[in-house]
């Protein structure tokens, strides 16, 4: 988590291993009845989001649990965002990162500032 906040300032050192042990995670949460698998696999949708692998991203934004857990955060721009990949046209891009730039101007709330922010360094990589 701390290398998706902290994206592009602080760069993971070995993304293959961080990404085997979310999907160990993900493993491990399905053998234990599931509760909590949104929250991982959101974590690894953004992660993967990162290292410019869109297409394994959009696959994880198809679940429906992810978009859920988007929305039970007050994050709903995130199902939008991780939508996106290179081919996106532009105009969809910058409707985004207009709308984020609202959302940030209009919330009193600290914390959904810093997912903003976020977002926002996320769709630098478009």
């Amino acid at each position: 988590m701390i290398y998706t906040y902290s994206f592009d300032k602080i760069k993971c050192p070995d993304p293959e291993f961080l990404v085997g042990k979310l999907d160990e995670y993900i493993r491990s949460i399905r053998r234990e009845g599931g509760k909590g698998i949104g929250d991982a696999y959101a974590t690894k949708a953004v992660f993967l989001f990162m290292l410019r692998r869109f297409d394994q991203c959009n696959r994880i934004m198809r679940r429906k649990e992810v978009e859920n857990i988007f929305h039970h955060h007050g994050l709903p721009l995130y199902t939008e965002l991780l939508k996106l990949n290179s081919a996106s046209p532009k105009s969809k891009v910058l409707d985004l990162k207009r709308k984020i730039n609202q959302m940030i101007k209009e919330t009193r709330s600290a914390e959904l500032i810093q997912h903003h922010r976020r977002a926002l360094n996320l769709l630098a990589l478009l």
